[in-house]
């Protein structure tokens, strides 16, 4: 018997459709946690940033790129460090041209966050399939902007 696939309602995910009954799971407690862990790493992403600004503030030593103290070119989180200072100061313009992708990526986070915790579905399954090539081409774009424009230590 062939059941053509259902449309997607907004708040359910492809991965709770069972494709043996054709139906979607009623497992809301582990629905539930999943619609929340955008939200535990955006504040993660916060924390983070908080510790460096404070870091920063008590002049503690913060660590160095060995990629860049070993071959003098930066890797592609080189400026991470004083990306996250410059937004613990709520310095944005600064914080982007120091590592744009780290700046895109907590946008991104905070993005998923919010509608992930009123309920919507935020990627498809066609999301997932092309969003690693997509981040692996924006990871290399912003290692050459930072080979290009890192300031020199």
């Amino acid at each position: 018997m062939n059941r053509p696939f259902p449309v997607v309602a907004s708040r359910e995910s492809a991965a709770d459709f069972n494709p043996t009954n054709g139906a979607f799971s009623r497992d809301t407690a582990a629905g539930s946690e999943r619609r929340w862990r955008p939200l535990w790493l955006a504040l993660g992403f916060v924390a983070l940033t908080g510790f460096v600004r404070l870091a920063a503030h008590w002049h503690l030593h913060l660590p160095q790129c060995w990629t860049r103290q070993i071959t003098g070119l930066p890797c592609p989180a080189c400026g991470s460090t004083r990306s996250l200072q410059a937004l613990g100061n709520f310095d944005f313009a600064q914080a982007f041209l120091l590592n744009p992708l780290l700046v895109a990526l907590g946008v991104a986070l905070l993005a998923w966050s919010i509608t992930s915790a009123m309920g919507w579905k935020a990627f498809t399954p066609a999301s997932h399939r092309y969003g690693w090539r997509v981040l692996a081409v924006l990871v290399g774009v912003n290692w050459v902007y930072l080979c290009l424009r890192l300031p020199r230590d």
